[in-house]
């Protein structure tokens, strides 16, 4: 019975990953599965073919760093946007700090800095 509880959880977590590492991507051209994937087929039909690759692909992905990219996409999955389209129309600093001075600057790189969390206390 301990097998059984055991290959049930594996699943749980095996799509657990699956939806935290595809949560973090705005849109599939970036994603390492999206391009080994090829035309016209989904990562559900990537997934069913070849099972260990994709489960490879994820734990990689999984060890990624979490940019302010990725933060933003999982907290609004319906963006779709690139890097490089969020930073044309939004200032990640503006979002995620409260700082509309910010004087520009490289935005996309901006963008992909590694998220440390949002600020806590804004000075007035």
């Amino acid at each position: 019975m301990e097998n059984q509880k055991s290959y049930r959880q594996g699943r749980i977590d095996g799509i657990e990953l699956w939806g935290s590492v595809c949560g973090k991507q705005g849109n599939c051209e970036g994603c390492p599965i999206g391009a080994i994937r090829g035309t016209n087929v989904t990562c559900q039909d990537f997934a069913r073919q070849f099972p260990a690759k994709m489960l490879s692909i994820l734990e990689e992905m999984k060890d990624e760093k979490t940019t302010y990219y990725n933060e933003y996409c999982i907290r609004f999955p319906e963006c779709n946007l690139s890097a490089e389209d969020l930073a044309a129309c939004a200032c990640r600093k503006a979002i995620f700090e409260g700082d509309t001075s910010c004087e520009g600057g490289d935005c996309v790189e901006c963008w992909q800095d590694t998220y440390v969390g949002d600020v806590s206390n804004i000075e007035e």
